[in-house]
């Protein structure tokens, strides 16, 4: 903060406030660098994209694996999860190997060994390419997003997952053949 005496800027997302009313924007320091990249370089923070406010997401992905390459802050020690580890809601980054991709009218589920289903639903499907999901079955895959408890909302029902990871990006979704 010291070479932009203490001075940002913002850009508002496309969708410029979340369900809470929280605003939604890009930073940047007064040299014009964005610095939520700056952080994901560093080890800082991990990039999370929630459609629409997408713009930027190769960029903090390339920021981000820079991070993970050499392995600073968070990724000193992997945070990537198996599906086994997972104990209780909230963010993660979960690893895996797809047993099924079925699609119906809640949208494409995909099935992860345990007790994890990720979820993309109908009107956010036309973003992720069919024939890439349509080849996850068998593929080891590392996922990202806000896990939620099924059981806690009393919404799981008999031979559903436990836990349900809602998917709005393809960024949020990465298979060991890309």
């Amino acid at each position: 903060m010291r070479a932009s005496n203490g001075r940002v800027g913002l850009v508002p997302g496309r969708e410029r406030k979340d369900h809470y009313g929280r605003t939604l924007a890009h930073l940047y320091g007064a040299d014009g660098n964005n610095l939520e990249a700056q952080l994901l370089a560093e080890g800082l923070g991990f990039q999370v994209g929630i459609a629409p406010n997408v713009d930027l997401i190769a960029c903090q992905q390339a920021a981000e694996n820079n991070a993970r390459q050499h392995r600073l802050g968070l990724w000193r020690t992997s945070p990537v999860r198996s599906v086994a580890q997972v104990r209780r809601a909230g963010f993660a980054l979960i690893s895996g190997r797809v047993k099924k991709v079925e699609r119906n009218r809640g949208g494409i589920w995909i099935q992860l060994p345990g007790s994890l289903a990720l979820r993309i639903a109908p009107n956010v499907v036309g973003k992720f390419d069919a024939a890439t999901l349509a080849g996850l079955q068998g593929q080891t895959v590392e996922t990202r997003g806000w896990v939620q408890d099924r059981a806690r909302r009393g919404r799981l029902e008999s031979g559903q997952a436990r836990w349900l990871l809602p998917l709005s990006d393809p960024a949020m979704l990465k298979s060991s053949r890309q």
